[in-house]
């Protein structure tokens, strides 16, 4: 369960959060396609919830998972025969 304190409405983290959010996406409906398109892994991460309709951002948390989700991910070397 995330710190009450550390949640932040999803609109107001892209507008007035971080600086590193609007570098990443520049626009707030890039923002919304991110979240959108990763919902549930998000939600498994436990850094957004559901509060009636608005989506509510783990500010304390975000920038750890998305910076996982979006590392590369390591291709299992061929075995050569």
């Amino acid at each position: 369960m995330p710190d009450l304190s550390a949640l932040q409405r999803k609109n107001d983290f892209y507008s007035h959060g971080p600086e590193w959010v609007r570098a990443l996406w520049k626009t707030a409906a890039q923002f919304d396609w991110f979240i959108k398109s990763h919902r549930d892994e998000l939600e498994r991460r436990g850094v957004i919830a559901k509060l009636s309709r608005d989506w509510l951002i783990d500010t304390a948390n975000f920038q750890g998972a998305v910076l996982e989700m979006l590392k590369p991910k390591r291709v299992p070397e061929l075995a050569q025969d």
